[in-house]
């Protein structure tokens, strides 16, 4: 588990390097200010491998370090490509590249993987494969951005980059961790093994909408990063839509129980409850993609302030709900992601609507 968490949350460690090619690079007209981006970005995670190597020899067994260490580079590397490739509206490699790399995994799964090193071997095998697709569908880009590693520094460019890369990567960590928060303070309480179980289960039946929400914003972003940073009236638009998706845990709530509730004891019946816990989880998840939306729009306009601002301050309302919370209440293991998902969109619908008055107001001017 160690060794597939690490992997998980190395990402960090490029602070952000893909992100700068979909935020900048529609920006960046000439080849000289891509130049500039291509060497900021490549080298940042240059360094992040070196990071996560060293990261690697402090936190994992000797044994593993290697492999893991190149399978977080791949995925790097894999994840700047495919940056390039989004921003240009080039799905089509971006497919290919996604179901030809779950297909070798799961291939090589079946017929190969009898542990953890095994596993590791074919995890690399499947990360080369997307690299590689990758590679071949902007073989120029990828050549380009190796020139640029070998290119003098530019210090106080790449620190401009440095910062906004880092910004979009707090930003995603702490949406990382109100994602799993409600779980935290749930294995605070000591409870058994069996509730566990029930919530853990309940958060994976959530989570099958919330990827599918991510997994569509996925492919508008670079166009929507685009939109709200050229268009006032997309960005009024944009907060409607926001404010809009803050308040729908309200409008899916009735629904949802329906449905929630036709599957309780027919579904999953040895998990008693798990239904009416996953609907509360559910509305949790859709105010963490709302919330993560508006978080898009302040990265679109390069509102480094704000980002941090409502991102630490988001953190700490649900860490003092977590603290109120933490206590064995079995009442609770509805109500606390119910008191989330509130906290949440109050939060994004209030900043959302804050934003819209002061769009509008600009626009009419």
């Amino acid at each position: 588990m160690p060794v597939i968490i690490f992997i998980t949350y190395s990402n960090y460690t490029v602070f952000g390097a893909p992100q700068l090619i979909l935020k900048y690079w529609s920006r960046k007209k000439s080849p000289k200010t891509q130049a500039s981006l291509m060497s900021a970005s490549v080298k940042l995670l240059v360094f992040g491998s070196v990071g996560t190597w060293l990261l690697a020899l402090i936190v994992i067994e000797s044994s593993y370090i290697l492999k893991v260490t190149l399978v977080s580079i791949l995925t790097f590397f894999a994840s700047y490509l495919s940056a390039k490739l989004r921003v240009e509206y080039r799905l089509l490699p971006v497919n290919l590249a996604h179901v030809l790399t779950s297909f070798t995994l799961l291939l090589l799964i079946y017929l190969f993987v009898t542990d953890i090193e095994s596993y590791l071997v074919s995890l690399l095998v499947a990360k080369a494969v997307m690299l590689l697709i990758y590679v071949y569908f902007d073989f120029s880009f990828f050549i380009s951005s190796l020139k640029q590693l070998f290119k003098k520094l530019h210090l106080k460019l790449f620190m401009a980059y440095l910062i906004s890369a880092v910004l979009m990567t707090l930003n995603g960590l702490i949406i990382s961790l109100i994602l799993v928060m409600d779980r935290l303070v749930i294995q605070s309480w000591r409870v058994s093994e069996e509730i566990l179980g029930v919530y853990q289960l309940a958060d994976t039946i959530s989570m099958f909408g919330y990827l599918l929400l991510t997994t569509v914003f996925f492919y508008f972003y670079p166009f929507i990063l685009q939109k709200v940073r050229e268009s006032k009236a997309f960005r009024s638009k944009y907060l409607c839509i926001v404010i809009l998706l803050s308040c729908s845990p309200l409008f899916v709530y009735w629904p949802l129980n329906w449905v929630t509730g036709s599957l309780e004891g027919r579904l999953f019946s040895t998990f008693q409850g798990v239904w009416s816990v996953a609907l509360a989880v559910s509305l949790l998840k859709i105010s963490i993609f709302s919330y993560s939306v508006l978080m898009t729009f302040f990265v679109a306009i390069s509102s480094r302030s704000k980002i941090i601002g409502w991102s630490l301050t988001t953190f700490i309302v649900l860490t003092c709900i977590g603290i109120i919370f933490n206590k064995d209440l079995s009442s609770s293991y509805f109500w606390l992601p119910i008191t989330f998902c509130f906290a949440i969109s109050t939060l994004t619908a209030s900043v959302a609507y804050f934003e819209f008055r002061k769009e509008s107001f600009i626009y009419r001017l």
